[in-house]
């Protein structure tokens, strides 16, 4: 064991080395953190003593401190004193940047002595900092509850370096139009989160003249404007500000399709109801469509001097209106538009009476309409279908025929249609399948396959182009088969115009239509057809009603200039509305129920024989369908007379084709069209 001078003597001798050590440290400091050794370090700031903190920095840049710093940061021409940036402690402390040394963002510093660097001062580099930031994060360097933020931060600087604000300055390429700090000064930035904040009303209240600095001119305009006064002098924050419209990392200029075609969102963040009225109109679809030749918020409103529709000065103004929509309809590139244009509302709809009645009406009306006839014949299908289906489950038939007793065959076929009728049915599926394709993706533009079938079809033009053609062509092939009708009818000496051949509806079909839902719950026979059922008449008529609401709608709608010399503008709201309702109950009817009883009851399903495409039917299937005309036909002796040859088996490939081809189309438009309506 040491003793008492041992111990002594050993804790001299340790004081000593340290003793000797400080000294070579102090006498070699100079050498340690010369500046050439400083130039080569890099921006890590435990290598640099006067840089651990950023007192040094301050003893300058205190902009409490010292009155010669400037706020503006703008450096004069080359060769003249540079002007100091004025940093505030207290603003600097509560930045994003707050937990930042100088030198993370000025790594070129290599001394606190002016000019602090060798060489060119290097411009900070925002964009690279805030990537590098992401990247390390996604590799594991670097630990953030921020992600989302980070997140946020990088895609803000891609768009950036795509943006206008990143093209190098015309009057001096040595900076682009727009810098970071020129929006968020980096040393006070923060980005208030709480909306409800003192922090947050004064971001907001100072955007427009930040953005004002540089487009002076739109400052100058929305300072009056409706959203300027709102914000600026009444301190309405809710207020639309230059970012709201214009985001500050957009893609491309206000003059780019994708910022007029996305606008409109713009404004509806604010203003839902009138964006979802907008949508509705012929403008807002084809806008939905991507395309910008129709009118947009910012064409009838303004887009800096908005003002409230009362300001004789607005361009929504009554008095204003018609120079208005002249600017698009000038009677060059579009007809002139005449003073019906002034009292049409394009932002009218069905929920308010007292403003809108016409619409309310008639959207009350339509709609009653599609639910009624919709849910009545998707009962009578389901119905139909469950009790076929059972009886066949049940191997219950119907009381068989004595085909020998009555000389005839079941296998025999008789003619139905002839073959122009057959034409007409074939051209008026076509004309119907093109009409709804090109309609519903203009009435549900929202949806995304919207916007591919009017690519398809050239433009939304083209598709317009198309949709009246077809419409022109089925009122020709309407007019044609009414004439043809009429002419038989009128040579056939045994026609009557309420007989058992006549489509006119009877008390008749009431009756049956009363059976048959009698028969679907088992509680008495099945109703004894004639040549036209009840449900078929329903069909027949309904073209007709389609053809005149659709039509005449229609027309008000494609050549609205003639039709605003003689109508009210309501009458083009009323016209819109009741053109797309109509033509979706002919949608639904068509395959709710007319492909339904064709080709998929169960006693039907895909028969060979499709009676439309081949013209003819079975005895065996024509007695099951039409038992009273059957019945009628032999009383008279006149079923020998409609007597045909059976289709070969190489037409019935044929018509099998041709049938699945019509059945996938009208499936694949159905489609479409739930998914435009569930989406809607």
């Amino acid at each position: 064991m040491m003793n008492t001078e041992q111990t002594f003597m050993k804790h001299n001798s340790v004081q000593k080395i340290v003793l000797v050590l400080s000294l070579l440290v102090c006498l070699l400091s100079p050498v340690i953190f010369s500046t050439n050794l400083f130039a080569n370090s890099s921006s890590k700031n435990t290598v640099i003593p006067w840089a651990k903190d950023n007192h040094v920095c301050m003893e300058c840049h205190d902009g409490r401190k010292r009155i010669d710093v400037v706020d503006t940061g703008i450096y004069s021409e080359p060769g003249d004193e540079r002007q100091l940036k004025a940093i505030y402690p207290e603003q600097y402390g509560v930045g994003i940047h707050a937990n930042m040394l100088c030198t993370d963002c000025h790594a070129s510093i290599t001394s606190p002595e002016p000019p602090h660097q060798v060489g060119e001062a290097k411009k900070i580099n925002c964009v690279e900092c805030h990537k590098k930031l992401l990247e390390d994060f996604k590799v594991g360097k670097l630990h953030t509850s921020h992600l989302k933020r980070l997140h946020v931060v990088a895609q803000n600087t891609e768009n950036y370096l795509v943006s206008y604000h990143a093209r190098d300055n015309k009057d001096d390429d040595r900076f682009a139009n727009a810098w970071c700090d020129d929006c968020h000064d980096s040393h006070f930035f923060n980005i208030p989160t709480a909306k409800d904040s003192p922090t947050y009303m004064s971001w907001r209240y100072g955007i427009p003249d930040k953005c004002g600095g540089c487009h002076d001119y739109a400052l100058e305009t929305y300072v009056n404007s409706v959203h300027g006064v709102e914000l600026l002098d009444k301190n309405n924050f809710d207020s639309a500000n230059c970012t709201d419209c214009h985001p500050a990392y957009m893609k491309g200029g206000a003059h780019w399709t994708v910022f007029k075609v996305g606008s409109q969102d713009s404004c509806g963040s604010c203003h839902p109801k009138n964006l979802e009225s907008y949508r509705n109109t012929y403008h807002g679809q084809v806008t939905k469509l991507g395309y910008t030749h129709t009118a947009k918020c910012f064409d009838c409103h303004e887009s800096h001097k908005t003002l409230p529709v009362d300001n004789p000065k607005s361009l929504v103004h009554e008095n204003n209106l018609l120079k208005t929509c002249q600017k698009c309809h000038d009677g060059k590139k579009r007809p002139l538009a005449t003073k019906g244009f002034t009292t049409y509302s394009p932002h009218a709809h069905d929920g308010d009476f007292k403003r809108y009645p016409q619409v309310w009406i008639a959207s009350w009306f339509m709609y009653s309409l599609l639910s009624l006839v919709t849910i009545f014949f998707l009962v009578h299908s389901i119905l139909w279908f469950y009790r076929e289906w059972q009886d066949k489950q049940k191997k219950i038939v119907a009381k068989s025929v004595d085909w020998t007793a009555l000389g005839l065959s079941p296998t025999q076929h008789i003619q139905r249609y002839t073959g122009e009728w057959r034409l007409f049915h074939g051209l008026f599926s076509f004309a119907v399948i093109m009409m709804i394709t090109t309609g519903m993706s203009l009435k549900f533009s929202h949806t995304t396959w919207a916007p591919l079938i009017a690519k398809l079809f050239g433009g939304v033009e083209y598709m317009g182009l198309v949709h009246r053609y077809v419409a022109a062509f089925m009122f020709v092939l309407f007019v044609s088969h009414l004439f043809i009708l009429l002419k038989r009818l009128l040579r056939d000496p045994d026609f009557r115009w309420f007989g058992p051949d006549s489509l006119l509806p009877t008390w008749r079909d009431f009756v049956h239509c009363w059976q048959m839902f009698v028969w679907f719950f088992n509680r008495g026979e099945k109703p004894k057809f004639d040549r036209w059922p009840y449900y078929t008449k329903f069909g027949y008529w309904a073209i007709y009603w389609g053809i005149v609401v659709i039509g005449v709608s229609g027309l008000i709608l494609a050549f609205p200039t003639i039709a605003g010399q003689y109508l009210e503008g309501w009458v083009f709201n009323v016209s819109l509305l009741v053109h797309s309702v109509e033509a979706l109950l002919a949608t639904f009817y068509l395959f709710v129920f007319h492909v339904f009883h064709n080709n998929f009851r169960p006693s039907k399903v895909l028969h060979q024989e499709a009676v439309i495409f081949s013209g003819s039917q079975s005895l065996e299937v024509f007695q099951r369908e039409h038992p009273a005309q059957f019945d009628r036909l032999v009383a008279n002796g006149k079923l020998q007379q409609l007597f045909i040859t059976e289709p070969s088996p190489e037409m019935l490939k044929k018509i099998s084709l041709k049938r699945m081809l019509l059945i996938a189309a009208g499936f694949l438009v159905l489609a479409l069209v739930l998914n435009g309506v569930l989406t809607s």
